[in-house]
């Protein structure tokens, strides 16, 4: 695995956007993708300057609760 082989650190950002990738079945499919992976930060993005389409709006509070990635 890359993970075994890289002696450096990796970090992960990930942009959430509401109705994209907010809900809680999204998270755990991420959560799942990226525990193999090791990251050694994970760093989670909502939008605060006004975006570029208009649809990419910031998630809920009760997204920022169950985002948190803890075991």
């Amino acid at each position: 695995m890359f993970r075994q082989e890289y002696d450096g650190e990796i970090w992960v950002e990930v942009m959430l956007v509401k109705g994209f990738n907010d809900s809680e079945k999204e998270l755990e499919t991420l959560k799942s993708r990226l525990e193999p992976i090791e990251p050694d930060r994970i760093y989670i993005n909502v939008l605060i300057r006004p975006p570029a389409e208009p649809w990419a709006v910031p998630p809920g509070k009760e997204t920022h609760r169950i985002s948190t990635f803890d075991s």
